[in-house]
């Protein structure tokens, strides 16, 4: 057998594997058409029930709050249960929309000014406003979220993720009752537990993804907190890296970390300190080389929403979300000839905005053609 022949049957067989690799990932993706979200599992935990009373639930309930109740206790629900958001709900049990940490992010950064630092110390008043408060602050394009029936597709479920600019959906039956809340993270972590599903997609370097070359928004360590945390609103995003000044990345400043103020504003002079005093972790990184199951493994083990791509100098090249992931697993472009069903196994989802929440829940659903 000559050298030329052996060559030839390795890069056969290499792209047999390729195919083969291939066509694993095309059969995620179909069996994604397949499934609705009614039969989603969340890794680790049984089906989630709602709490509306006791302050402190287990992992397996959804706590949620009324459209009436305060911004105190809204935000003291939100540390005690350690979790990011909650959904809101209207007279009768219903669905209203979602409130999370970001919007109480935008209200304190809207409601203090620099000027009203020494008030801060016994002004409880401006952490006990209504949620009507909060919402009034919201222009209508950005109050909105989505809700999906239980007969929704797996599928449509990371295509509004993806596309939609929200980090969690509501599922509701048809009284508009929720039943269950689906998070970016949720699904990452579902993808992480079928890795070996994904193919060759799996070994995608981070290099040959679009968020290598995304813009990185900073800000200076010494920079006060109150005028990061305003970087953040302005902009729309859930956080921002904390460099030095010569770009060395040093940590990362997330609307999470609004917790710090304490549960009764008590820390409130902290947002006035320099940023590298408030953070307390080092950032999580990757390199150009990872690969998309390596970025998996950390965003689960970690816990985390976002990983820098850094260079040898712990310089920042990019910034991957859990958004950003998502849509690495949607491969429409790439596969023009895969036929996919989009919508609902049963019925279209709903989106809801500003000017729909008040509205009956007897009103018709939007079509995925809409």
């Amino acid at each position: 057998m000559t050298k030329n022949t052996t060559s030839t049957k390795r890069t056969r067989k290499h792209e047999n594997e390729e195919k083969s690799r291939d066509k694993q990932f095309d059969d995620f993706i179909l069996s994604l058409t397949k499934n609705s979200i009614s039969s989603f599992e969340h890794t680790g935990i049984n089906k989630k029930r709602r709490v509306l009373d006791g302050q402190l639930a287990s992992k397996r309930e959804i706590v949620v709050t009324h459209k009436d109740e305060s911004l105190h206790s809204i935000f003291n629900k939100l540390l005690n249960n350690n979790i990011l958001s909650c959904p809101v709900l209207k007279q009768g049990e219903l669905f209203y929309g979602m409130i999370d940490l970001l919007d109480i992010l935008k209200f304190i950064v809207d409601e203090v000014g620099k000027s009203n630092v020494d008030k801060l110390k016994n002004d409880q008043q401006i952490i006990n406003r209504h949620l009507k408060k909060i919402t009034s602050l919201f222009d209508l394009e950005e109050f909105k979220t989505t809700k999906l029936s239980p007969g929704t597709t797996m599928f449509s479920a990371f295509e509004v993720l993806s596309k939609q600019g929200i980090n969690r959906i509501a599922v509701v039956d048809d009284r508009d009752e929720i039943i269950d809340i689906i998070t970016e993270f949720d699904l990452i972590h579902w993808v992480y537990e079928n890795c070996d599903r994904l193919g060759s997609r799996r070994y995608r370097k981070v290099g040959d993804m679009s968020a290598a070359n995304q813009y990185v928004m900073s800000v200076l360590e010494d920079e006060q907190v109150i005028d990061a945390f305003k970087l953040i609103k302005i902009m729309g995003v859930g956080g921002v890296a904390v460099i030095k000044e010569d770009g060395t990345l040093v940590g990362n400043l997330s609307s999470r970390d609004i917790k710090k103020i304490g549960k009764n504003g008590e820390n409130w002079k902290r947002m006035f300190q320099p940023v590298f005093e408030f953070i307390d972790r080092e950032p999580i990184t990757c390199s150009v080389e990872s690969s998309l199951e390596d970025i998996l493994e950390i965003f689960v083990s970690k816990s985390v929403h976002r990983v820098y791509i850094v260079d040898n100098m712990f310089k920042t090249q990019g910034v991957i979300t859990l958004r950003d992931l998502i849509g690495e697993l949607m491969p429409m472009s790439n596969h023009p000839n895969l036929l996919i069903f989009e919508g609902d196994l049963s019925k279209p989802y709903l989106q809801v905005e500003a000017d729909e929440v008040e509205q009956s829940s007897s009103n018709k659903p939007l079509t995925a053609d809409q």
